[in-house]
């Protein structure tokens, strides 16, 4: 546990998200634009098309590595992706790391959205339970999480109340949720929560 300054301010969701939705136009501009050759020529066509395609990809994953943490996206809304703690900008391997994870996590967002009527099965539970299980077997002390309505059933309690804040301020006592999987060693224990800096990037 460490004590830490307060964190950079905070754009808002909406022009964080913005930010997001202006930088897919531009990567979609560079795969229509790598598709033109085609009508030339097939091979040359497919050629550009495939270094536009990684290109993109490129651009999509590692753009907040650019100059000051910044997409051009991200530039137009006057916002940047820096370390909660220090305020340095976000690096190409932070980037990468950070936008592969939103892809993935909003991928299963979506398997999830359009999957309800397999809901209620207990898939999302025995997940849960089986991650507790893996985290136990690697000596983690506690782990953190949010959503007040649907963790306690996995013995999860409000952190403050254990004497564990979160370093981001924003987050509500109330949703700042702990688990002590090695009750010795967090006897006694009290402080504020941190995190990698991949999770900074993403908060």
């Amino acid at each position: 546990m460490t004590t830490t300054s307060a964190p950079p301010d905070l754009a808002s969701l909406g022009d964080r998200r913005l930010g997001q939705i202006l930088d897919s136009p531009i990567a979609l501009a560079v795969v229509c634009a790598s598709a033109l050759p085609l009508i030339v020529s097939w091979r040359l066509g497919i050629a550009t098309l495939i270094c536009g395609g990684l290109f993109a990809a490129f651009y999509i994953l590692c753009a907040d590595g650019f100059r000051g943490g910044q997409s051009y996206g991200k530039r137009m809304m006057q916002t940047a992706v820096v370390d909660a703690d220090t305020g340095a900008p976000c690096t190409f391997g932070q980037s990468f790391l950070r936008n592969l994870l939103l892809a993935i996590l909003g991928f299963i967002d979506w398997i999830f959205v359009f999957g309800r009527r397999r809901q209620r099965r207990g898939v999302g539970s025995q997940l849960v339970r089986r991650g507790l299980e893996i985290l136990r077997e690697r000596g983690c002390p506690f782990v953190v999480v949010g959503h007040p309505e649907y963790y306690p059933r996995f013995g999860f309690e409000r952190a403050p109340a254990m004497g564990l804040a979160s370093q981001w301020e924003s987050i509500p006592d109330e949703t700042f949720m702990a688990l002590p999987l090695d009750p010795d060693v967090m006897r006694g224990v009290a402080g504020v929560a941190t995190y990698r800096d991949e999770f900074n990037a993403v908060m």
